[in-house]
């Protein structure tokens, strides 16, 4: 680490949370090819940002992992976590042995989205080390880095625009994902690569999230000097 303020107390992750559920999921599905058939229901939840599913429409895991982090769909989330684990309980619990897993103690998870919940909590410090140990992985950066991307849904594209406000303009901008609920307020975890160096900053509760995360970056790019 290489810079941090408060970076130990709890928050609300939001939507940053769909992290640990990539995570999951990666580690669970075989198969992010299969075909699904939608259960949930979020069309009455003004509040969440959706991929825009409903049930019966038809899809793949792959198109719900793609639209869960791009526009950050709630709805996609969940179904991912129905089909993972059977429930969000349980996949609540894959979440927090992934926690475990990678040393994290300062995080709890209760959902697979990310909306305001209590005993739903981490920190950007816990955040970071989630948002480094994806994208050791291709098909997670592919997602995160996409300003704009495609899935299938009962047959046809749907085109999705990342929430991400630095992809299209931050200087070797790579990722990772934006969250905002009312307990957390505007936050995003971001990444970006220069002359083979890749960090991370994270902010939470931000006024200007993706202005933070740039100054961050920049000073870190133009302060550290690598030995390799």
């Amino acid at each position: 680490m290489l810079l941090g303020k408060d970076e130990h107390e709890r928050n609300y992750p939001a939507s940053i949370t769909k992290i640990a559920t990539a995570l999951v999921a990666m580690d669970h599905v075989e198969d992010m090819s299969q075909t699904v058939e939608v259960d949930v229901d979020w069309s009455g939840d003004w509040r969440s940002s959706r991929l825009g599913i409903v049930p019966g429409m038809q899809t793949t895991i792959w198109d719900l992992f793609v639209g869960m982090l791009t526009v950050s769909g709630n709805d996609a989330a969940d179904e991912i976590a129905q089909e993972v684990a059977g429930s969000e309980e349980a996949f609540a619990d894959l979440m927090n042995q992934k926690a475990d897993s990678l040393g994290l103690e300062e995080s709890h998870f209760e959902n697979a989205h990310g909306l305001d919940e209590e005993g739903h909590y981490s920190t950007a410090y816990d955040l970071a080390v989630l948002a480094a140990e994806a994208m050791r992985f291709d098909v997670f950066r592919d997602v995160v880095g996409s300003t704009y991307t495609q899935v299938e849904v009962n047959g046809e594209l749907w085109t999705l625009a990342n929430t991400n406000p630095m992809l299209p303009w931050y200087d070797g901008a790579t990722g990772i994902k934006t969250g905002t609920t009312p307990g957390s307020g505007m936050s995003l975890a971001a990444s970006a690569e220069r002359n083979g160096h890749e960090l991370i900053a994270v902010v939470l509760g931000s006024p200007d999230r993706g202005g933070e995360a740039a100054e961050l970056l920049d000073w870190a790019f133009a302060n550290y000097t690598w030995n390799c």
